[in-house]
């Protein structure tokens, strides 16, 4: 996909041409992370959005001090554990 185009693009996975449509039913894994789940793109969505670079983001802080207390937990622990490596 990254080569058909020099930004992000959205392509409607309903309207895709015959040759299109084969190449997308030849996948058959959703990568989340590290992890990898059994799916088909055709039977799961409507649309695919590529974005050919991606940067981490870092929590706000002071959007965080407002955040219900789990959410604060969980950014907490996941904060200490990126401070540590």
């Amino acid at each position: 996909m990254a080569a058909s185009h020099d930004g992000p693009f959205v392509t409607d996975l309903r309207r895709l041409s015959p040759t299109d449509t084969a190449t997308v039913r030849g996948v058959s894994q959703l990568r989340y992370g590290t992890r990898y789940s059994e799916l088909s793109p055709l039977d799961a969505f409507d649309i695919v959005v590529h974005v050919s670079h991606v940067t981490p983001a870092e929590p706000d802080p002071d959007t965080l001090a407002h955040a219900p207390e789990e959410v604060q937990q969980v950014f907490g622990r996941w904060n200490s554990r990126s401070n540590s490596h």
